[in-house]
């Protein structure tokens, strides 16, 4: 509860939609895409608590989305974007 955020620590993940991801340590996941029209979506979901997501929706072409989901060490979470433009996703560790 008290490690500090952001941290230096974190892991490049390949980014497929649909694809679930277990967190390596506690952390969190950072998920972003080019939205590239409008009611494309960017969703983080901690499938391992099933109380703790994200999604955001874009609202209009060309929107650049990004997403942040706290996770601890060995949950599962789920990754999914309407939008297959510019996916990134990272892994942030706590120090």
């Amino acid at each position: 509860a008290h490690n500090a955020m952001p941290s230096n620590k974190y892991d490049t993940l390949t980014a497929v939609s649909g694809q679930s991801y277990t967190a390596p340590a506690d952390g969190y996941f950072q998920a972003s895409c080019l939205g590239t029209a409008n009611g494309q979506r960017i969703q983080l979901n901690n499938t391992s608590t099933n109380i703790i997501s994200c999604i955001f929706y874009s609202l209009s072409g060309q929107y650049y989305m990004r997403i942040y989901i706290p996770a601890k060490k060995g949950d599962i979470v789920n990754f999914s974007c309407s939008s297959s433009s510019d996916l990134s996703l990272f892994f942030i560790s706590f120090d």
